[in-house]
């Protein structure tokens, strides 16, 4: 329950971080859409890093335990730099495509930034794992375990996104 706990207050902090701490224009009324800007830059900022923190937390918490296999900070640093690179092309890309209002397209864009920092991740643990001669077979459990976890992440992450965006759109419906 404290891993939860822990996650809920995270999710507060940091949705507090970028949507009020950093507002954004109204994306309705932004004929320039430069709030597109300030989506992947706000978003690489501050939600993958903390999403990246998060996942390694489960990660360890939850599936490396006893294994003797860990992440080092070199790790986090490619594993956040991967997911913003994505992030961002993916936040553009699909902003191309999407026209108003633009932050539905970060909701693909955020499923792309956390596969990047999952699949990073996991590659860098394979690494660690065939240099300590560890068993396959060991991996392949461990990776099963850590599938799950990125999908309870993953799922957690929609929602909260889901409940931000009715948050954050609702100052710009018009009032009755």
């Amino acid at each position: 329950w404290k891993s939860f706990l822990l996650s809920f207050v995270v999710c507060v902090v940091s949705g507090t971080l970028q949507f009020v701490a950093i507002p954004n224009s109204n994306p309705l009324k932004d004929p320039q859409r430069k709030g597109i800007w300030h989506c992947a830059v706000g978003c690489s900022v501050v939600w993958m890093p903390i999403s990246m923190l998060y996942i390694v937390f489960m990660t360890e918490r939850w599936v490396l335990r006893g294994s003797g296999v860990s992440l080092k900070l070199k790790d986090l640093m490619l594993m956040w730099a991967f997911g913003a690179v994505v992030y961002v092309c993916s936040v553009l890309f699909w902003n191309s495509i999407w026209v108003y209002p633009f932050p539905y397209g970060s909701i693909p864009s955020a499923m792309c930034g956390m596969l990047a920092l999952g699949s990073v991740m996991w590659a860098l643990l394979y690494k660690r794992f065939k240099k300590r001669g560890l068993p396959k077979g060991q991996f392949k459990a461990l990776l099963l375990k850590g599938i799950k976890v990125f999908v309870v992440f993953v799922w957690s992450a929609v929602i909260l996104f889901v409940i931000f965006l009715m948050l954050g759109a609702s100052q710009y419906l018009p009032a009755i």
